[in-house]
C-alpha cells in the first residue's frame, strides 16, 4: 500500500527530470579551458547521483507553487559573451562594475585600481593572465564543493565573473555587481561569482540581483558565490535579491577566511516567489572574525527556506550571524542554523540567533539553531524569537497622530533595519534605501 502512495508523488516531480535532461543536450562552447574540462564531465554525471537528485526534488517540493504547472525552459549562460558596453563607463563613482545579462558579460574598473593589479572579468580571461596561479586555485577543495549548485554550474559552464584584489591593496570605494534576469522566455540562469581578497587587502562588494520588470516567465537563478579571504584581509559584502513573483532564487554561499581576516556580509531577501539559500562561514585561520546578517520579508504565498553553516575551525576566531524577517500573509520561512566547533580549537566565540516578526495569522515560521562543539574551551549560544507587533508601539505611534497603517509599516521597517547597526561601514546606505523604500 505504502508503495503505491509514494508513485503517484513522484510522477509528478517534472522538474529533475526535465533539468537532467537539458543538461544532457545542453553544449559548452570550445572556451572551456582544460583544468575544467573534468569537472563538467564529472557535474554531468554527478548530477544524476541520488544526493542531487533528492536535491532537486525538495527544491520541486519545497516549492510547490512555482513548479505546480509544468514549462518548458532554456538554460542561459550569461558569460558565454564578454561584451564590450562603454555606457558602463559612466559609474565612474564605483571602484568597478560588472553587468551579467543574458545577452553576456560586461565590465568596468578605476583605471588606478586597474593599474595596482585589481581584475574585473570573467574566469577564463584571469586564466590567460595568470594561468599557474589559477589552475592551483581551481584545483583546491574551495573551488569545486560538494554541492548540488556547484554540480550544476559546472555541468553547464566552467566560467564564473571574478573580482579579484591583489595582496596590500585597499580600497574604500565600491565594487558592484548586477545580475538583470530576463523577461522575454522562462529560463534557468547559472551565476558563479569568485571573489578573492589578497593579504591585507581591503574591499567592498555589492552583488545586486533583480528583474527588469513584472511577467509571467519563469526564471530559475542558480547562484554560487565563493567569497576568499586571505591572511589579514577585509571585506564587505552585500548580497541583496528584489526579483519578480516569477524569479525562483538558489543560492549557495561560502565565505573562506584565513588567519586574522575580518568580514561582514548583509544578505537581504526582498522579492521572488521563493528562495533556498545555503550559507557556510568556514573560519580556517587562526584569529578570524565574520559577522553575517540577513534580512528577509516574503510575499504572498512565497516560501523562504535558509540554512546556514559557522564553522570554526581554528583556535581565536569569533562568528556572529543574526538573521531576521516579516511574513505576512500565506508567506513561510525556515532556518536552520549550525555552529561546528573542530577537535583542538580554542578560544572560539560563536554565536547564532533567528528573529521573526508575524503580521499575519496565515503567516508560518520554523526556526531550528543547533551547536556542534567538540572541545572544551568554546563560547557559544544562540537564540530564537518569534512575536507579532507590539500591541503598545502601535498605541503609542497612534496616538501621536499616525494612522494604523502608517504605524505598522514604521514598526515593521524598525524591527528589520534595526539590525543593520551592527554593520561598521555605510557605503551600502544608499542602496539599502533605495531597495527598502520601494
Amino acid at each position: 500500500m505504502a508503495k503505491h502512495q509514494k508513485n503517484p508523488e513522484r510522477k509528478n516531480l517534472w522538474f529533475r527530470k526535465k533539468l537532467v535532461q537539458k543538461i544532457g543536450d545542453f553544449q559548452i562552447g570550445d572556451s572551456l579551458i582544460r583544468d575544467l574540462q573534468k569537472f563538467n564531465a564529472k557535474s554531468k554525471s554527478k548530477l544524476k547521483d541520488s544526493n542531487n537528485l533528492q536535491y532537486l526534488e525538495s527544491i520541486e517540493r519545497d516549492h510547490p507553487l512555482f513548479f505546480q504547472k509544468e514549462f518548458d525552459f532554456d538554460i542561459v549562460d550569461p558569460t558565454a559573451h564578454i561584451l564590450n558596453d562603454d555606457s558602463i563607463a559612466s559609474k565612474s563613482e564605483l571602484d568597478g562594475f560588472i553587468r551579467l545579462t543574458c545577452d553576456g558579460v560586461a565590465t568596468w574598473i578605476n583605471p588606478d585600481l586597474k593599474k595596482n593589479g585589481v581584475f574585473l572579468g570573467d574566469l577564463y580571461s584571469l586564466y590567460k593572465k595568470f594561468p599557474d596561479q589559477i589552475s592551483e586555485f581551481i584545483n583546491r577543495k574551495q573551488y569545486f564543493r560538494d554541492s548540488s549548485i556547484t554540480a550544476f554550474l559546472h555541468a553547464v559552464t566552467g566560467n564564473a565573473v571574478v573580482v579579484y584584489v591583489p595582496d596590500h591593496i585597499k580600497s574604500d570605494g565600491l565594487i558592484k555587481v548586477e545580475v538583470h534576469t530576463p523577461t522575454d522566455k522562462n529560463v534557468i540562469v547559472p551565476v558563479h561569482v569568485l571573489v578573492i581578497i589578497g593579504k591585507f587587502a581591503r574591499t567592498n562588494l555589492s552583488l545586486e540581483i533583480r528583474s527588469l520588470m513584472e511577467n509571467n516567465r519563469s526564471v530559475i537563478l542558480f547562484n554560487q558565490n565563493d567569497f576568499i579571504l586571505q591572511e589579514s584581509a577585509e571585506l564587505a559584502a552585500f548580497r541583496h535579491q528584489k526579483t519578480n513573483g516569477n524569479t525562483l532564487n538558489l543560492v549557495d554561499d561560502v565565505i573562506y577566511q584565513k588567519r586574522y581576516s575580518h568580514n561582514q556580509f548583509l544578505t537581504l531577501d526582498f522579492g521572488g516567489k521563493g528562495v533556498s539559500s545555503k550559507a557556510s562561514i568556514d573560519l580556517d585561520g587562526e584569529g578570524a572574525e565574520s559577522n553575517m546578517t540577513g534580512i528577509y520579508r516574503p510575499s504572498q504565498g512565497s516560501k523562504f527556506y535558509y540554512d546556514t553553516k559557522q564553522l570554526h575551525g581554528a583556535s581565536h576566531t569569533v562568528s556572529d550571524l543574526l538573521y531576521k524577517g516579516v511574513l505576512g500573509k500565506n508567506a513561510y520561512s525556515s532556518w536552520k542554523g549550525n555552529i561546528v566547533v573542530q577537535k583542538g580549537t580554542k578560544g572560539t566565540n560563536g554565536y547564532q540567533a533567528n528573529n521573526n516578526l508575524i503580521i499575519h495569522e496565515s503567516a508560518k515560521v520554523e526556526s531550528l539553531p543547533g551547536l556542534e562543539i567538540i572541545t572544551d574551551d568554546v563560547k557559544c549560544s544562540h537564540g530564537v524569537t518569534i512575536g507579532n507587533i507590539d500591541k503598545n508601539h502601535m498605541f503609542y505611534l497612534q496616538s501621536r497622530g499616525i494612522n494604523i497603517k502608517d504605524a505598522e509599516s514604521l514598526i515593521i521597517e524598525g524591527f528589520l533595519l534595526s539590525s543593520l547597526n551592527r554593520l561598521k561601514t555605510r557605503v551600502f546606505d544608499e542602496q539599502i534605501s533605495l531597495i527598502t523604500n520601494n
